[in-house]
Protein backbone atom coordinates (compact mmCIF):
# COMPACT_ATOMS: atom_id res chain seq x y z
CA UNK A 1 0.00 0.00 0.00
CA UNK A 2 1.26 3.35 -0.89
CA UNK A 3 0.00 6.62 -0.37
CA UNK A 4 0.61 10.03 -1.05
CA UNK A 5 -0.57 13.24 1.35
CA UNK A 6 0.25 15.22 -1.30
CA UNK A 7 -2.56 14.56 -3.90
CA UNK A 8 -4.98 12.50 -1.43
CA UNK A 9 -4.42 9.77 -3.60
CA UNK A 10 -3.66 6.13 -2.19
CA UNK A 11 -2.60 3.56 -4.48
CA UNK A 12 -3.23 -0.25 -3.29
CA UNK A 13 -1.53 -2.58 -5.15
CA UNK A 14 0.10 -6.19 -4.63
CA UNK A 15 4.15 -5.68 -3.92
CA UNK A 16 5.09 -9.39 -5.37
CA UNK A 17 4.39 -8.12 -9.21
CA UNK A 18 7.20 -5.59 -8.68
CA UNK A 19 9.47 -8.16 -7.48
CA UNK A 20 8.54 -10.53 -10.38
CA UNK A 21 9.04 -7.57 -12.84
CA UNK A 22 12.24 -6.67 -11.76
CA UNK A 23 13.97 -10.48 -11.85
CA UNK A 24 12.61 -10.36 -15.17
CA UNK A 25 13.68 -7.00 -16.47
CA UNK A 26 17.15 -8.28 -15.04
CA UNK A 27 17.05 -10.92 -16.84
CA UNK A 28 15.85 -9.69 -19.85
CA UNK A 29 18.54 -6.99 -19.81
CA UNK A 30 21.34 -9.46 -19.88
CA UNK A 31 20.00 -10.66 -23.05
CA UNK A 32 20.03 -7.54 -24.46
CA UNK A 33 23.17 -6.45 -23.12
CA UNK A 34 24.72 -9.93 -24.14
CA UNK A 35 23.80 -9.95 -27.13
CA UNK A 36 25.06 -6.29 -28.07
CA UNK A 37 28.10 -7.05 -26.52
CA UNK A 38 29.04 -9.85 -28.69
CA UNK A 39 28.34 -7.43 -31.79
CA UNK A 40 24.83 -9.00 -33.35
CA UNK A 41 22.64 -5.43 -33.14
CA UNK A 42 20.44 -7.01 -36.36
CA UNK A 43 19.54 -10.25 -34.16
CA UNK A 44 18.93 -8.39 -30.76
CA UNK A 45 16.82 -5.73 -32.75
CA UNK A 46 14.66 -9.23 -34.15
CA UNK A 47 14.61 -10.62 -30.96
CA UNK A 48 13.78 -7.23 -28.60
CA UNK A 49 9.94 -7.57 -28.92
CA UNK A 50 10.04 -11.37 -27.92
CA UNK A 51 12.18 -10.06 -24.88
CA UNK A 52 9.66 -7.71 -24.35
CA UNK A 53 6.46 -9.58 -24.49
CA UNK A 54 6.78 -11.37 -21.07
CA UNK A 55 7.98 -7.88 -19.48
CA UNK A 56 4.55 -6.48 -20.54
CA UNK A 57 2.63 -9.14 -19.90
CA UNK A 58 3.66 -9.45 -16.29
CA UNK A 59 3.30 -5.44 -16.10
CA UNK A 60 -0.23 -5.40 -16.99
CA UNK A 61 -1.28 -8.74 -14.96
CA UNK A 62 1.24 -8.33 -11.87
CA UNK A 63 1.98 -4.21 -11.36
CA UNK A 64 -0.69 -2.37 -13.34
CA UNK A 65 -3.77 -3.71 -11.95
CA UNK A 66 -4.41 -1.28 -8.36
CA UNK A 67 -6.88 0.32 -6.38
CA UNK A 68 -6.44 4.48 -6.12
CA UNK A 69 -8.57 5.83 -4.30
CA UNK A 70 -9.12 9.58 -3.71
CA UNK A 71 -11.50 11.76 -1.95
CA UNK A 72 -13.75 11.80 -4.53
CA UNK A 73 -13.81 7.94 -6.36
CA UNK A 74 -12.37 4.66 -6.30
CA UNK A 75 -10.49 3.72 -9.23
CA UNK A 76 -10.84 0.34 -10.04
CA UNK A 77 -7.66 -0.61 -12.58
CA UNK A 78 -7.48 -3.99 -14.39
CA UNK A 79 -5.84 -5.57 -17.06
CA UNK A 80 -7.52 -3.78 -20.11
CA UNK A 81 -10.15 -1.89 -18.06
CA UNK A 82 -10.56 0.64 -16.27
CA UNK A 83 -13.76 1.64 -13.78
CA UNK A 84 -13.93 4.83 -12.11
CA UNK A 85 -16.50 4.79 -9.37
CA UNK A 86 -17.85 8.19 -7.98
CA UNK A 87 -18.37 7.17 -3.84
CA UNK A 88 -22.20 7.47 -3.92
CA UNK A 89 -22.42 4.25 -6.63
CA UNK A 90 -20.41 2.20 -3.98
CA UNK A 91 -22.55 0.07 -1.89
CA UNK A 92 -20.18 -2.24 -0.38
CA UNK A 93 -16.86 -3.58 -0.53
CA UNK A 94 -15.45 -7.37 -0.28
CA UNK A 95 -12.15 -8.28 0.26
CA UNK A 96 -11.27 -12.23 0.28
CA UNK A 97 -9.13 -13.59 -1.94
CA UNK A 98 -9.52 -10.11 -4.68
CA UNK A 99 -11.40 -7.21 -4.06
CA UNK A 100 -14.83 -6.80 -4.97
CA UNK A 101 -16.81 -3.78 -5.11
CA UNK A 102 -20.79 -3.91 -5.15
CA UNK A 103 -22.41 -0.97 -6.58
CA UNK A 104 -25.87 0.55 -5.94
CA UNK A 105 -27.01 -0.82 -8.96
CA UNK A 106 -26.28 -3.90 -8.24
CA UNK A 107 -23.27 -4.87 -10.41
CA UNK A 108 -19.85 -5.89 -9.21
CA UNK A 109 -16.76 -4.65 -10.49
CA UNK A 110 -13.96 -7.52 -9.51
CA UNK A 111 -10.29 -5.57 -8.80
CA UNK A 112 -7.41 -7.55 -9.76
CA UNK A 113 -4.43 -5.84 -8.13
CA UNK A 114 -5.85 -5.50 -4.97
CA UNK A 115 -4.17 -6.74 -1.50
CA UNK A 116 -6.38 -8.94 0.11
CA UNK A 117 -6.61 -11.92 2.59
CA UNK A 118 -5.77 -15.38 1.08
CA UNK A 119 -6.02 -19.09 2.86
CA UNK A 120 -2.18 -19.87 4.44
CA UNK A 121 -1.35 -22.58 2.39
CA UNK A 122 0.16 -24.35 5.19
CA UNK A 123 -2.82 -25.04 6.93
CA UNK A 124 -5.80 -23.99 4.71
CA UNK A 125 -7.35 -21.47 7.18
CA UNK A 126 -8.21 -17.69 7.02
CA UNK A 127 -5.36 -15.56 8.67
CA UNK A 128 -6.62 -14.63 12.80
CA UNK A 129 -7.15 -11.27 13.90
CA UNK A 130 -3.38 -10.84 14.83
CA UNK A 131 -1.79 -11.99 11.30
CA UNK A 132 -0.07 -8.66 9.40
CA UNK A 133 -2.27 -9.27 6.39
CA UNK A 134 -4.99 -9.34 8.45
CA UNK A 135 -4.49 -6.01 9.78
CA UNK A 136 -3.47 -4.51 6.35
CA UNK A 137 -6.89 -5.74 5.05
CA UNK A 138 -9.01 -4.45 7.92
CA UNK A 139 -6.91 -0.85 7.33
CA UNK A 140 -7.75 -0.34 3.72
CA UNK A 141 -11.49 -1.49 4.68
CA UNK A 142 -11.50 1.24 7.22
CA UNK A 143 -9.90 3.55 4.28
CA UNK A 144 -12.71 2.48 2.00
CA UNK A 145 -15.43 2.70 4.29
CA UNK A 146 -15.02 5.90 5.58
CA UNK A 147 -15.39 7.16 1.92
CA UNK A 148 -18.45 5.27 1.59
CA UNK A 149 -19.67 5.91 4.63
CA UNK A 150 -19.44 9.79 3.80
CA UNK A 151 -20.61 9.76 0.05
CA UNK A 152 -24.55 10.38 -0.13
CA UNK A 153 -26.21 7.53 -1.48
CA UNK A 154 -26.85 7.84 -5.77
CA UNK A 155 -25.35 10.49 -6.15
CA UNK A 156 -22.14 10.27 -8.73
CA UNK A 157 -21.72 7.69 -11.86
CA UNK A 158 -19.65 4.21 -12.73
CA UNK A 159 -17.72 4.98 -15.28
CA UNK A 160 -16.43 1.61 -17.42
CA UNK A 161 -13.52 2.60 -19.96
CA UNK A 162 -10.68 0.51 -21.75
CA UNK A 163 -7.29 1.25 -20.25
CA UNK A 164 -5.34 3.46 -22.56
CA UNK A 165 -1.90 2.38 -21.52
CA UNK A 166 -2.85 -1.31 -21.27
CA UNK A 167 -4.35 -1.07 -24.72
CA UNK A 168 -1.93 1.06 -26.56
CA UNK A 169 1.27 -0.64 -25.06
CA UNK A 170 -0.20 -4.02 -26.37
CA UNK A 171 -1.13 -2.87 -29.81
CA UNK A 172 2.58 -1.47 -30.46
CA UNK A 173 4.09 -4.53 -28.92
CA UNK A 174 2.15 -6.34 -31.09
CA UNK A 175 2.84 -4.49 -34.20
CA UNK A 176 6.69 -5.34 -33.43
CA UNK A 177 6.28 -8.47 -32.41
CA UNK A 178 4.44 -8.86 -36.29
CA UNK A 179 7.14 -6.73 -37.62
CA UNK A 180 10.04 -8.51 -35.78
CA UNK A 181 8.20 -11.53 -37.62
CA UNK A 182 7.65 -10.79 -40.80
CA UNK A 183 10.92 -8.55 -41.79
Amino acid sequence: MSATARTGRTVLRGRFGLWVLGITTAGALYLVVDSLARGYVGQTAEILPWVLLPLWVIYLLLVRPALVVTDRELVVVNVLRRHELDWGTVEDLQLRYQAKVVLRDGTTVTAWGAPAVGLDRTTGVAPTVGDPSAGQVTAIKRLLYTHIDAATPGTGAARHRWDTVGVAGSAVLLLLLVLATVL
